[in-house]
């Protein structure tokens, strides 16, 4: 009995043993699961590893991080040149790095290590990667005016640049008379146009050049070009005068006009006035720019004047004009129209006038207002004292008041004439018998639409 009590303690006894040794193994597996985890690999590398032809952007870049959530990743970052390449930055936040100073044509060499917050590390691969070589700009080709042209007009140039590389490009301009090496006139010119200051010469013979700089330094130079400009011609003649050469009854308040101009594009003209009632006239005005000219205060009433114009441009040519001549009038205006036709109708129905004004000399214009929303109506021209007719339909019922007033060549404005027209409502008939009676007599049927009744 003894025995066997002895033999279930040694066997307790044992077990309990086991119980606290399983428990410490897996105490200890579990410390071991908890254990820390090294960063990740750094990986997707920007530019690509091998990548050749990489713009100068400056900065490499990639992937990090770390498997266990919440460590803190810290970076050492190797780049140069040469293999291995050396460290250039250490304990960095972010996996990138700038330094805008890299070359062209040139191999780098890259790496990242990766640090957690409890000192694993990762290394990661040494990547590779090759710059574009730089190739200088276009050489400027194109030019306008063409090499060699002659009888040039304009005061621009132009041409075709670029890079091969897709560069920004900038333009020198050289520009002078004669042959040979022009000067530089302009710097960093970002079109491939000019415009040259001032005003060139004249039967002269022009030389340039362009030359196109990238934004790294590098520089082509083109070719000398050469043009000649067009012969110096004197001003257009002076014509088309205002008021026309032998006009009468212009009024003693007028100014003149004329057109001039030169055959050489962009060349500037100046222009003297004679005037007065002299022939020959003299000179009231010396170098203007205007083609007009405005004589001081009224003139006299039937006076004949005469005037002329004499052209100048800016090499010092000039054109005469001819003497011009005109007579002018007294100071009136056409007379207050007449105004004749219906004075009551119906709506929609399309009446007749007839307007007359009279004046002591020239043709008449005539201004018409329908006295309702229509657009005012000009008619003519035609002779003092003979009618002009016109035509107008109304098409709401109200009194309306056409007026209508003349003015002459020059612009002299008469006084309004007025005629009140009623147009009652519509007061058609539509009695199929009453129809067919006025059928039978259409004169009685006129005669009530005349009074407005049909």
């Amino acid at each position: 009995m003894k025995k066997n009590i002895l033999i279930l303690g040694i066997i307790f006894l044992l077990i309990g043993v086991s119980v606290v040794s399983s428990t410490r193994i897996n105490i200890k597996t579990s410390s071991l699961c908890e254990s820390n985890n090294p960063p990740y690999v750094p990986s997707e590398p920007e530019p690509e590893d091998g990548a050749t032809d990489v713009p100068l952007i400056g900065c490499v870049s990639c992937t990090g991080g770390d498997p266990d959530p919440g460590d803190t990743v810290l970076y050492d970052i190797y780049f140069g040149d040469t293999t291995p390449p050396p460290q250039v930055y250490s304990n960095f936040s972010i996996p990138i790095y700038c330094t805008f100073s890299w070359a062209f044509n040139t191999t780098y060499y890259w790496k990242v290590v990766s640090t957690d917050e409890h000192g694993a590390s990762t290394e990661g691969p040494i990547w590779i990667f090759t710059t574009r070589d730089n190739n200088p700009p276009y050489i400027p080709s194109n030019p306008i005016p063409p090499d060699g042209a002659e009888n040039v007009t304009g005061g621009g140039l132009s041409w075709t640049g670029g890079d091969p590389d897709g560069d920004i490009v900038t333009y020198d301009v050289y520009f002078g008379e004669g042959l040979g090496n022009p000067p530089q006139i302009a710097e960093n010119i970002t079109n491939t146009t000019f415009i040259l200051p001032g005003i060139i010469n004249f039967n002269t013979t022009y030389s340039w050049k362009i030359v196109a700089w990238d934004i790294y330094g590098l520089n082509t130079s083109g070719p000398i070009w050469t043009f000649k400009t067009i012969e110096n011609l004197p001003p257009n003649v002076p014509s088309n005068p205002f008021p026309a050469d032998g006009a009468e009854c212009v009024p003693i308040v007028i100014n003149l006009s004329w057109v001039g101009g030169d055959p050489n594009p962009g060349d500037p003209v100046y222009y003297d006035v004679y005037f007065g009632v002299t022939d020959p006239p003299t000179q009231k005005s010396s170098k203007q720019t205007e083609t007009c000219y405005d004589p001081p205060g009224e003139l006299e009433i039937y006076k004949v004047y005469y005037w002329k114009v004499v052209a100048w441009d800016s090499g010092g040519l000039c054109t005469e004009g001819p003497i011009w001549e005109f007579t002018t009038k007294s100071p009136c205006a056409p007379s207050k129209p007449i105004i004749d036709g219906p004075t009551h109708g119906s709506i929609g129905v399309e009446y007749n006038y007839t307007f007359n004004s009279t004046y002591e000399c020239g043709d008449l214009f005539y201004i018409i207002n329908w006295g309702d929303d229509s657009s005012v109506e000009y008619v003519g021209p035609a002779p003092s004292g003979i009618e002009v007719n016109a035509s107008h339909i109304w098409n709401k019922k109200g009194t309306y008041i056409i007026k209508a007033r003349a003015e002459d060549e020059f612009g002299i404005i008469g006084p309004w004439g007025e005629l009140t027209v009623t147009i009652p409502r519509d007061k058609s008939i539509s009695s199929s018998l009453l129809l067919r009676f006025l059928e039978q007599y259409p004169l009685l049927n006129t005669l009530l639409i005349r009074l407005g009744l049909q």
